[in-house]
């Protein structure tokens, strides 16, 4: 758990703490000792703490957080608790109450927390596993002051994850897996509102709030264990979707489809090595037990393609924000040579019926790959997840390229990345000629 937040970069190697009731004996717990690595962690750095009284019984000293920790893990159905110091997460806070750009007032529920605010998120992930995500500004500071621990106890028993400002989020789950999808999710919902503030569109949420439906991998996550042989060929490239940021711990999809009218399907597709992964077989011509499960059905079923992989990367979720209809074109060679062009795709189409979606034939048009507003990146290969891994991996390269090459135009006037649609730097579109 330690190693995975700071492969995902939501900590330093000493920051955050982490605490999880003793399974032997719920009126104990353990947590992280004071200044900790987290990233390598060892028995020493693990203290075992009444509940009762915060006495220490086995370790040396405890995090400074270990008060806020005791009060998170009282809550109902709390098993674990995490804090991280993630930077997009923690960039929310930083802004002008006055002049809001990534948070809005709290609403119902919130009004009685200090200067609380809420951070609504933009992709769909953030909207079905956190919901409307608090932020308290504290008067006390940090380190467990006793307004941290009320704050944080009461805003918990309401939302999975909280976010303290200036400090960093919060989380309790019924396991240490549990909060790490949500710190990586929350992270990957911030990183992709920062990005669409940075182009200059509104870190509001870019799926309409009416689309039906929900995902199979809700119910499901890795495991802290070795993954079963079945799952062996997806274990490289779920490693793969992680480190590299292309789908936050937990999250995104992948399948294969079989001989026999079955798939195999990965509905979290994203985790460190040596995490065990909750690998199904579904039948295609079984009704669907999410959109996720839905959208790979539709490919598996209507297309020539054999595997499919769904990733929520924030550049891609941010470069299809409000561009439904339209496509993405690569602006660098290797792109260009390999022909990529990104249809992107309304978050509706996965209402449609599999007879009537569109999505067969955008996936025909951009070679196998497409973009879907506020879900990712849909990549998919003729035969081998591997080529479906290569989709989604120059889909996010083509969209961060365009990212950066935007922001420069923006904050430094160099051309913008239209300027570079149709060759190379120093050839492409005729000066003046407007870009995206």
């Amino acid at each position: 758990m330690g190693q995975a937040l700071l492969q995902a970069g939501l900590n330093h190697t000493h920051s955050g703490n982490l605490s999880a009731l003793d399974p032997a004996d719920p009126s104990r717990f353990w947590v992280t000792a004071s200044g900790a690595p987290l990233g390598r962690l060892g028995p020493a750095d693990l203290v075992r703490v009444r509940l009762a009284d915060l006495g220490v019984e086995a370790g040396g000293r405890p995090s400074s957080e270990t008060p806020t920790h005791r009060a998170v893990l009282g809550l109902t159905g709390a098993r674990s608790c995490a804090h991280a110091h993630c930077l997009a997460g923690t960039l929310l806070g930083y802004e002008d109450p006055a002049r809001p750009l990534f948070l809005r007032p709290a609403g119902r529920g919130g009004e009685d927390l200090p200067a609380a605010r809420r951070f609504d998120p933009p992709d769909f992930w953030g909207r079905r596993l956190l919901g409307p995500v608090p932020v308290v500004s504290l008067k006390e500071g940090f380190c467990s002051s006793e307004e941290m621990v009320a704050v944080l106890s009461r805003a918990l028993g309401e939302s999975p994850l909280v976010l303290v400002a200036g400090h960093g989020p919060f989380c309790r789950g019924e396991s240490l897996a549990a909060c790490l999808r949500l710190l990586c999710v929350f992270e990957q919902s911030a990183r992709t509102a920062l990005l669409l503030a940075r182009a200059g569109r509104p870190a509001t949420p870019c799926i309409p709030g009416g689309l039906a439906g929900g995902l199979a991998a809700e119910g499901c996550l890795p495991r802290p264990e070795p993954p079963a042989p079945a799952a062996g060929r997806f274990a490289a490239w779920a490693e793969a979707l992680f480190l590299l940021g292309l789908s936050a711990f937990g999250t995104g999809s992948a399948s294969v489809r079989g001989l026999k009218g079955e798939m195999s399907f990965l509905p979290a597709a994203a985790a460190p090595r040596g995490w065990g992964l909750p690998l199904l077989r579904l039948r295609l011509d079984e009704e669907p037990a999410g959109l996720d499960v839905a959208l790979h059905r539709t490919v598996h079923t209507r297309t020539p393609y054999r595997a499919c992989i769904l990733a929520p990367a924030p550049h891609a979720i941010a470069a299809a924000a409000g561009a439904a209809g339209s496509e993405i074109l690569p602006v660098d060679d290797e792109a260009r040579h390999a022909g990529v062009r990104l249809p992107v795709v309304a978050a509706e189409a996965l209402s449609a019926a599999p007879e009537a979606s569109p999505l067969p034939r955008l996936l025909q048009d951009g070679g196998g790959c497409l973009l879907l507003e506020g879900l990712g990146i849909l990549g998919c290969g003729r035969e081998r997840l591997a080529e479906a891994v290569l989709a989604v991996s120059v889909a996010e390269r083509v969209c961060r390229l365009r990212a950066e090459i935007g922001l420069n135009h923006r904050l430094l006037g160099t051309p913008p990345p239209g300027r570079f649609e149709g060759g190379p730097p120093g050839g492409g579109r005729p000066p003046g000629e407007s870009g995206c």
